[in-house]
């Protein structure tokens, strides 16, 4: 994988119009090095428009997305933590109004028993209503349950 900043090494310059005219090279030589030479000005202005041309702005992109793929989202010991925050808070607040944390968490507890005994209100009404229900029925079923050995014992009477 090449880095990012690769554009930033110097490549070996390329060869010049005097290396070109030398004597000593043959042409299959000169036109190597022409070749090479091109390459080399092609290289460089390909990683110059790779980097003016929004590759900074993918790798900026690329970054923040791994970044947030690493950071876990609001979990459970989160919820957890900021309840007990929230709680604790709460005492705190309660403690500086009553004058203490004894006053406060007296305020506290009347509040539950207030609380669970408007909930088992309406909780001991429906037990209530299904006991009667249910004893209803069992008299119910006795006296069909009567009625019909009533008119079987007078059918074997019969």
């Amino acid at each position: 994988m090449r880095s990012l900043f690769n554009w930033r090494r110097r490549a070996p310059d390329p060869v010049t119009p005097d290396d070109l005219t030398r004597d000593d090279l043959t042409p299959a030589e000169r036109d190597a090095a022409r070749a090479k030479a091109e390459r080399d000005i092609a290289e460089r202005e390909a990683a110059s428009r790779r980097v003016a041309g929004g590759g900074w702005r993918d790798a900026y992109d690329r970054g923040r997305r791994d970044e947030r793929a690493r950071k876990p989202g609001f979990s459970l010991v989160s919820a957890v933590v900021l309840m007990a925050a929230v709680i604790g808070g709460g005492a705190i607040f309660l403690a500086a109004r009553e004058g203490s944390f004894t006053a406060g968490g007296e305020v506290v507890d009347h509040q539950l028993t207030t609380a669970a005994d408007k909930a088992k209100a309406p909780l001991r009404g429906a037990a209530d209503k299904a006991g009667d229900a249910l004893e209803n029925a069992g008299q119910n079923l006795k006296q069909k349950a009567g009625a019909t050995d009533q008119g079987q014992q007078q059918a074997d009477n019969q």
